[in-house]
């Protein structure tokens, strides 16, 4: 049982780790949230430790295609402007065009406000060569893991339960139940030919002794 647990806490940490990787504010980290898919959202750009948006206002098809390959991508679909937003934080972008992502360029941060316009990034669509990223590659494993540790749990959760190892699920209860009754029914049985065969030997004793 003790192992059961701690395969079941490994596959859990392994899941919420994988699911919440993204979360994590590291300096020069790119995401996109609030998006339709995993692919489209808001773009968020991690400096000194928080989370900060993009102005639209300079943001251009280059700016678009280095954050899409930040994450990943081959390369950015579209981008439009979300204006009318909450008192956030924002920050300037400049890039020469030269940069492979857009953690290479320089940012200036604007403070907050509410009357400026952030980003909504749409990047084309994962493809085959998009898996051969290091960064969706490692991801990747990462799930392949979860998912293996969890496949290992119900199998040997399976196997406990049908096996009657040590559990006490519904079915290792039916079948203890069903072969101590067929025990005892067993059992019962050969006290009663046990029973039969003495009384037997009885009655050829007594019909013996009346002869002679």
């Amino acid at each position: 049982m003790m192992l059961f647990r701690l395969l079941l806490v490994t596959g859990l940490l392994a899941v919420l780790t994988s699911a919440h990787e993204e979360d994590a504010c590291i300096n020069g980290r790119a995401r996109l949230i609030d998006g339709e898919n995993y692919y489209t959202g808001t773009a968020q750009f991690c400096k000194n430790g928080r989370w900060v948006y993009f102005i639209y206002t300079g943001w251009g098809d280059t700016q678009s295609r280095l954050l899409c390959n930040q994450l990943g991508y081959s390369q950015a679909d579209s981008y439009q402007s979300l204006p009318d937003n909450e008192n956030i934080e924002f920050v300037s972008i400049s890039c020469l065009g030269r940069e492979t992502a857009i953690s290479q360029c320089f940012f200036t941060f604007s403070g907050l406000s509410s009357h400026r316009s952030a980003v909504y990034v749409t990047c084309k669509r994962a493809d085959f060569k998009r898996f051969w990223n290091f960064v969706e590659f490692w991801r990747l494993l990462q799930l392949c893991e979860a998912l293996l540790v969890i496949i290992g749990i119900l199998v040997w959760m399976v196997r406990i339960c049908w096996g009657c190892g040590c559990c006490n699920c519904c079915p290792c209860k039916k079948r203890k139940k069903e072969e101590r009754n067929k025990r005892k029914e067993r059992g019962n049985r050969n006290e009663r030919e046990e029973e039969n065969v003495h009384r037997n030997g009885q009655r050829q004793y007594v019909r013996t002794s009346n002869m002679t």
